[in-house]
């Protein structure tokens, strides 16, 4: 009943390769052989994708955690270290914003401060 239907749709709109493609019954392996190919080149292609964001995301939360341990570092350092003024000449260790740790010359000495 199926069959007779579908000849039928096939008669109305006239056109022959689609007749031919029906009649040899290859249309579907083809159709099925193409997705199968198709998607076998989208999950290459997305494992490639995901590969390259993961990576990029390890980089950011590793950045993002160096960061975070400065800025805890300077947090619980600053207490004990003394404040630099701007004006003196100064080696900067490293830098969370706007406050950094430094080395700077006091009496001949080399001294570790904190200038914000």
């Amino acid at each position: 009943m199926a069959g007779a239907h579908s000849s039928l749709i096939l008669a109305k709109l006239n056109t022959p390769h689609i007749a031919a493609l029906y009649a040899k019954g290859d249309g579907v392996k083809n159709f099925i052989i193409g997705c199968f190919v198709g998607i076998l080149f989208c999950s290459i292609a997305f494992y490639f994708v995901l590969k390259q964001e993961q990576e990029n995301k390890f980089k950011l939360g590793q950045t993002h955690g160096f960061v975070h341990g400065q800025s805890k570092t300077i947090e619980l350092l600053s207490p004990y270290l003394p404040a630099v003024s701007s004006a003196e000449e100064v080696q900067v260790l490293f830098s969370v914003k706007t406050t950094d740790i430094v080395l700077y010359k006091e009496s001949g000495k080399q001294t570790i401060g904190i200038r914000e």
